[in-house]
This record gives structure tokens, sequence and C-alpha cells, in this order.
């Protein structure tokens, strides 16, 4: 089996996500169709895993703060006219 580079895996991840077709995928960076389908498998179970994982860490009391600052942040978006915050 072929290593295939972190680099050229990223490559063909994001041609994936723009939706190009993993035949087109294939051709274009020289390796197998099922190649290209297990490294977006493999890319989409890791990126859930990680969310998962950072959601079930996350301290609720960092989440309330930001719940609860967001009155203050959408006044002054409003009296900034949209334009710069410190938000």
């Amino acid at each position: 089996m072929v290593r295939i580079s972190v680099e050229k895996q990223a490559r063909i991840y994001g041609l994936a996500q723009e939706g190009f077709p993993s035949h087109y995928i294939a051709k274009k960076e020289n390796v197998s169709q099922s190649s290209v389908v297990r490294i977006c498998n493999k890319a989409e179970e890791t990126g859930t895993e990680v969310i998962q994982k950072v959601w079930v860490e996350m301290d609720m009391g960092y989440i309330n703060k930001l719940i609860e600052s967001m009155p203050q942040c959408i006044n002054d978006v409003y009296k900034a006219r949209r334009g710069y915050t410190e938000w």
C-alpha cells in the first residue's frame, strides 16, 4: 500500500468538499478511487469525533457567560450602526 501524504489527503478532501466526483479526484491526484472514498470517510469521522469531544468537555460556565453577553453585544452593534465594536 502506498502512503499518501497529509498534504495530498487535504487536497483530496478539499476537492470532495467542493463537490468534485471521486473518479475525477482520483484521476487528478493520481490515486485510486477507493483511496479517495476512504480518505473522505476518515476525515468526516475524525471531524465528528473531535466536535463531539470538544462539546462534551466544554465548560458550561463559559457557555453561560457567552449567552449572557449577547444582549450587550447586540446593543453595541446596533449603536455602532453595524460598524466596529469590541466584539
